[in-house]
């Protein structure tokens, strides 16, 4: 079975996701990459004949840390100035 795997195209969506995740462009490109990767793991779970859902998983999870970080830096920026005022 795992050498089925080797000849399978892989899924472009999933591809995207990955790449999208690592361009921040006021938290777009990290939106996208988490909408991608859900729906190419749908298309690969549904097909059987695509490959890259880890890929899919990694776009999803980067897309998710870099809505979130920026989010917690800017709530301890103004946290810290709050707390000198």
């Amino acid at each position: 079975m795992k050498n089925e795997n080797k000849n399978l195209p892989w899924s472009k969506l999933a591809i995207w996701a990955f790449i999208s995740s690592f361009t921040w462009i006021y938290g777009i490109g990290s939106l996208l990459a988490i909408i991608l990767g859900i729906v190419s793991i749908r298309k690969i779970n549904r097909s059987n004949k695509l490959k890259g859902k880890g890929l899919a998983i990694a776009g999803i999870i980067l897309g998710g840390i870099g809505l979130i970080l920026p989010l917690w830096i800017l709530t301890s920026v103004i946290w810290t100035i709050i707390a000198r005022v």
